[in-house]
């Protein structure tokens, strides 16, 4: 009896499939859902993180170039007069 050659997959994890209906288990496997939902969490809280940080950011440096103005006598710009700076 002639033996079929193997998959990579059969070769990487020593796995043979012997029957058709262990692939409608993979179909209906929900392990994989709950990893890719939690990623979509974590990108969403990047994203949001990255906005807040970068205001935060041009925020002080603004501040900074006030404090900079200040120190070398010149006049306020708009921004500093308006937030104190």
């Amino acid at each position: 009896m002639m033996q079929t050659p193997m998959t990579r997959r059969e070769l990487l994890f020593g796995q043979r499939r012997h029957s058709a209906a262990e692939d409608t288990d993979v179909i209906g496997d929900e392990t994989g859902a709950t990893a890719v939902e939690y990623g979509l969490i974590v990108a969403l809280l990047v994203l949001a993180l990255t906005g807040a940080l970068t205001q935060v950011a041009r925020r002080n440096r603004q501040n900074y170039r006030c404090v900079i103005r200040a120190m070398r006598g010149r006049e306020p710009t708009r921004f500093c007069e308006r937030k104190g700076a």
